[in-house]
């Protein structure tokens, strides 16, 4: 919490606090002038808080979490140099003006504290999953399963049939025009999928197939074997899909905000915060 604590007031440039707001020891000191016109230190920093001080706390934050929990590996670099090489042949000679553009001084720079930071921030997602796999699988109660759709309820109980009888899903969904081909895929509670068909796979307790599914919203009929319903059994798997779920990189963000106490003394920088990412709150 110190350490935390210590990079904000170094970002923001605080040097104490009273009254629940950040001061400048030497706020009166001018920078520079403008004709008749004075900036002093305090000037720019009451700028910089109104401005993006809420964004560049939380980064600054992050930064810190990121050292503690999951520090710069080669496994790490590798992941950032794979980037970087992504970049610069999707960029070819203007890679430099574009990185450039988006405010970075150089390839060091972005290398540094962009693409080396995201495989950082990709690791914590994983480690978050891994660390509560457990809660995690009751939230979100995944599952392996092939799903099959076909048009006619005639073409449906043919393709149980083939699958009860140990022909492989691929080869039915082909034999019998699936619209979807057949591959195995873990299931959550956030995949999108026909309504009667999703509640199937979550009632499910153990490996079956199911009966003709008469989709719920279009005139769908479809067959699902759920393959694997012991998370423990798929573990790497499902650490994969939920990992890349749209809303676990800020679940495990406001996790380790938590576990690490941040707290903002700064009413206005509190405020941005507030309005800005209200979950970094607590």
């Amino acid at each position: 919490m110190k350490k935390i604590l210590l990079s904000l007031c170094a970002l923001l440039l605080l040097a104490g606090c009273s009254d629940a707001y950040g001061k400048l020891t030497d706020g009166n000191t001018e920078l520079f002038t403008i004709g008749e016109t004075s900036i002093t230190k305090d000037d720019l920093f009451q700028t910089m808080k109104s401005q993006a001080s809420g964004y560049a706390a939380l980064s600054e934050a992050t930064r810190v979490i990121l050292e503690n929990e999951v520090p710069v590996t080669d496994e790490l670099k590798a992941s950032a140099d794979a980037s970087l090489q992504t970049y610069k042949t999707t960029f070819g000679e203007g890679f430099t003006t574009a990185i450039q553009s988006y405010g970075f001084k150089d390839e060091e720079d972005f290398y540094n504290n962009s693409l080396l930071v995201n495989a950082q921030l990709v690791e914590l997602t994983k480690k978050y999953v891994t660390d509560n796999f457990d809660a995690l699988v009751t939230k979100y109660d995944p599952k392996e399963v092939i799903v099959l759709t076909f048009a006619t309820e005639e073409d449906a109980k043919a393709a149980k049939t083939d699958l009860e009888n140990g022909t492989d899903a691929l080869t039915v969904g082909s034999n019998y025009n699936s619209t979807s081909a057949g591959a195995e895929r873990i299931v959550t509670t956030e995949t999108d999928l026909d309504t009667n068909v999703k509640s199937f796979i979550q009632n499910a307790t153990e490996p079956t197939i199911s009966d003709v599914i008469i989709g719920a919203e279009a005139e769908t009929f479809s067959i699902v074997q759920v393959t694997e319903a012991d998370a423990n059994n798929i573990k790497d798997e499902i650490t994969t899909v939920l990992a890349n779920l749209d809303t676990m990189a800020s679940e495990s963000d406001v996790y380790y905000f938590k576990k690490y106490g941040f707290k903002i003394y700064d009413k206005d920088l509190h405020d941005n915060i507030e309005v800005n990412y209200p979950d970094y709150l607590f």
